[in-house]
């Protein structure tokens, strides 16, 4: 377990990041992930509530989409069991052109 806690769990993260695929319809945003089996998350657009973006200074950054719990803010995204994430679109090469795209989505109809 503490081999898993110190090193483990970084090579975890970058084989599940290497497997996650984004994807954005007119409806629908769809991630698709996991590891050992496929997960597939289909969030409609229109009844989105929430949608936070964070920049970095190369352009690049992570949106979330739904409404943060206090405990992801103090666990800063570390995953933790019983701890359910908001679904987030992370390392977007150019997240702001993304972020606008989802809102004018949003906006349509």
């Amino acid at each position: 377990m503490g081999l898993y806690i110190t090193l483990g769990r970084f090579f975890v993260d970058a084989k599940k990041r290497a497997n996650t695929v984004y994807g954005i319809t007119s409806d629908r945003i769809i991630i698709s992930s996991g590891i050992f089996s496929r997960e597939i998350k289909s969030i409609n657009i229109k009844t989105l509530s929430d949608i936070t973006i964070n920049q970095k200074s190369d352009n690049s950054g992570t949106i979330t989409l739904g409404p943060a719990d206090f405990r992801n803010v103090m666990m800063q995204g570390i995953e933790w069991p019983g701890l359910k994430q908001p679904a987030r679109l992370e390392f977007i090469e150019d997240v702001k052109n993304v972020y606008d795209q989802i809102i004018n989505l949003q906006r349509q109809k």
